[in-house]
């Protein structure tokens, strides 16, 4: 596999994201909202009730999708990943979400001229909430596979819409009762031969990746 696009969003607090250097990529395009990096993560700060993106350009559509996503100790989230992105009403994502105080869950959703369709979703514990977690979204011609800590969550076999969409990136949703959500560690590569996700090294994403090789890490399965 090849990096495409990476980015520790290290840099200085309230800078905004299209201003930003990424470690890999020519830059991001900010398709609705106000993006910054706070304390060397991103985040988006606007709450209009929508969801905003932010996208860079990987020149390729079939590829491995990552960051590590940070929710808020609060009882409504949304966000994660965005991939597959036209604009800010054409692309697909994958989110944490949190609603009302109810039972967190990951959900794979196409937005198309503005509208969202759930593809699946998933359950998750509450220790969800409050904490750091891999997400993890792998884009192989029509099918998705979205991946929380290294475990596969949801496979939709149907994605043609934007399925040859080059642009990826961020995707959260924002209003008066959604907290905010960070990100780190941003990474898109190319498929591995076999087209599954190849293995993350470094970080958070290198101790829960994969969860048969815990050596002396622990691990995190929701």
């Amino acid at each position: 596999m090849t990096t495409l696009l990476s980015d520790t969003f290290t840099d200085t607090d309230a800078t905004s994201l299209s201003s930003h250097t990424m470690d890999v990529g020519s830059g991001w395009t900010l398709h609705n909202g106000t993006w910054v990096i706070t304390s060397n993560k991103a985040r988006e700060t606007a709450t209009g009730s929508t969801t905003y993106v932010a996208s860079a350009q990987a020149s390729n559509a079939d590829v491995t999708v990552t960051a590590d996503i940070t929710t808020p100790n609060a009882t409504a989230y949304a966000g994660g990943l965005g991939f597959r992105i036209t604009d800010s009403s054409n692309f697909w994502n994958a989110v944490f979400e949190r609603d009302a105080a109810g039972t967190p869950y990951v959900q794979l959703n196409q937005v198309t001229t503005g509208s969202s369709t759930n593809r699946g979703s998933a359950t998750l514990t509450s220790a969800i909430t409050n904490a750091t977690t891999q997400l993890q979204a792998v884009c192989n011609a029509a099918q998705i596979d979205v991946y929380v800590a290294g475990v596969l969550k949801i496979t939709y076999a149907s994605a043609t819409f934007n399925q040859t969409t080059t642009r990826h990136g961020l995707a959260i949703y924002r209003d008066g009762s959604y907290a905010e959500i960070n990100v780190d560690n941003f990474l898109v590569e190319s498929l591995a031969a076999s087209g599954q996700p190849a293995m993350r090294r470094g970080g958070l994403a290198d101790s829960i990746a994969h969860p048969l090789e815990l050596g002396h890490k622990s691990v995190k399965v929701f």
